[in-house]
């Protein structure tokens, strides 16, 4: 199909070529022709007129013979003149001064009166030729000069022109064919390689829901051939159609997912939205999980830090700022101290208040928490899946314009020449990392494609057996979105600690 197609996209770009070549080149041809031929008409004007009208006084009276010595003297003043030829009246030559050349001129005698001159071309030796009529004092013709120029070395040059638009419209040709060719490749190239990932993909999906469907018929057939047993002995068989049910569902909900991003249908709806809380709450939606295979998981920073840290700062500042009171105030006092104290810690409550504020306030970005929460969902899921043992790592840091989360892994890592495939559809790594996964392939790219609605990027960093790191970075201002193609590099140099390097 597509050789088919590349063939017409390369016979379209050829016979544009052709187009455009033909109309300049007979462009050039045609102006080079007129200007040779114009600066010729220029030099057999210049010529005839002044001679004419020397020529025409004395033809009143008769003196033909006289004529014939003056031109002849004449002709060797224009060296740049093939001939001169005086003709009379009825058009017949009274005076020539190369008769073999001018017995081809074709002439025809006119009485019209707004007859002044004429050009005229003689294709037999390629003459041009200039006529003029001759006229008396009442306007009456008298005779006819014609004067002619060797037009040869005009022909050649134009035949050489000729020649050279051939070789070059012949030559360009052929670049025209193998340049049309190759672009047509590279055009369709895009097009090639979205319809093999199309074709990849549809044959990725059939597999993947061939198995469910092929496990339903086959608990189907194993209840209809035990009809006659207690439904309770059928509830293994249910329960396996339920599961399958499900991953169908999940499935196809992730087939949707995708087939509206390629649509450009998908959406995000931005809100103001708290990245460290967002965190927070699926870190304690995951802490059971990671617990339970002996896994760690932590999370840099937490709220408690957050408000832990913020509290004891303030402490500290109210312990000072009772230190320097004055310790020797009388007994009397103490009921006014007291309700001082009390107003002392509203006041700090409310400091404590706006603090948190100021610093939760950091962590604010616009983003649709039902897909970030997805996101940061399939990208745990995943650490906490191949981590057999040690760390899962939660950290979030603010670089620059970008809010950039990291979650970092001890796991069994990615093969070095398997990364450049992690986001694709379907892709799953060697039988260590897809063996145990009942997932079909899809949780990156669609990670990935959410990122990527949000104006931001996903990407990431693994050692095979020693871990892997992926970075969300989201933008938070407009301007990050409108310069995100020159931040990443500063964005994504992270370690492990999500600290710059």
């Amino acid at each position: 199909m597509f050789q088919t197609i590349r063939i017409r996209l390369t016979a379209m770009l050829v016979l544009l070529y052709l187009i455009l070549y033909l109309v300049s080149s007979t462009v050039i041809y045609a102006l080079t022709a007129n200007l040779s031929i114009g600066n010729l008409d220029a030099i057999l004007k210049e010529t005839a007129d002044p001679l004419a009208a020397q020529i025409a006084a004395t033809l009143d009276h008769g003196y033909f013979p006289e004529q014939f010595v003056s031109l002849t003297k004449t002709a060797s003043m224009y060296p740049k003149v093939t001939s001169l030829v005086l003709r009379d009246a009825t058009g017949g030559i009274l005076a020539s001064t190369n008769p073999t050349i001018t017995k081809g001129f074709a002439f025809a005698a006119t009485r019209s009166a707004s007859y002044t001159s004429q050009y005229n071309t003689i294709t037999d030796g390629y003459f041009r030729i200039y006529t003029v009529r001759l006229t008396t004092l009442y306007h009456q013709t008298s005779g006819y000069l014609q004067v002619a120029l060797d037009m040869n070395s005009i022909q050649g040059a134009l035949m050489t022109l000729r020649r050279v638009l051939f070789f070059v419209g012949a030559a360009g040709f052929f670049l025209a064919s193998v340049s049309g060719f190759i672009m047509s490749r590279i055009f369709l190239r895009p097009a090639v390689r979205s319809f093999e990932q199309q074709q990849r993909f549809v044959a990725d999906a059939s597999h993947e829901l061939r198995t469910p469907i092929a496990t339903l018929q086959l608990h189907l057939e194993m209840i209809k051939a035990r009809q006659d047993e207690p439904m309770i002995r059928h509830r293994v068989w249910i329960d396996g159609m339920e599961r399958e049910v499900e991953r169908l569902t999940r499935l196809t909900n992730h087939l949707l997912l995708l087939a509206r991003s390629d649509a450009k249908r998908v959406m995000a709806q931005p809100m103001k939205l708290n990245v460290l809380e967002l965190v927070d709450e699926m870190w304690n939606a995951f802490l059971l999980a990671a617990t339970a295979k002996g896994l760690s998981l932590e999370m840099q920073p937490t709220l408690d830090e957050m408000y832990g840290g913020i509290e004891n700062e303030n402490e500290n500042e109210n312990e000072d700022e009772d230190e320097d009171e004055d310790e020797d105030e009388d007994e009397d006092e103490d009921e006014d101290e007291d309700e001082d104290e009390d107003e002392d810690e509203d006041e700090d409550e409310d400091e404590d208040e706006d603090d948190v504020a100021k610093a939760m306030s950091a962590y604010q970005i616009q983003a649709d928490p039902e897909r970030l929460e997805q996101v940061l969902t399939i990208l745990l899921d995943n650490a906490i899946k191949y981590t057999t043992h040690g760390t899962v790592r939660i950290s979030i840091e603010r670089e620059r314009h970008w809010m950039v989360i990291a979650i970092c892994d001890t796991g069994i890592g990615i093969r070095k020449e398997q990364q450049p495939f992690v986001f694709d559809r379907f892709f799953r790594a060697d039988q260590a990392r897809s063996g145990s996964a009942s997932g079909a392939g899809l949780g990156l790219s669609i990670a990935h494609e959410i990122v990527r609605e949000h104006g931001g990027w996903l990407t990431m960093k693994s050692e095979h057996g020693v871990g892997t790191t992926f970075y969300v970075a989201l933008p938070i201002t407009q301007r990050a979105k409108s310069s995100f193609r020159r931040v990443p590099r500063r964005v994504f140099e992270l370690d492990h600690r999500g600290r710059s390097m």
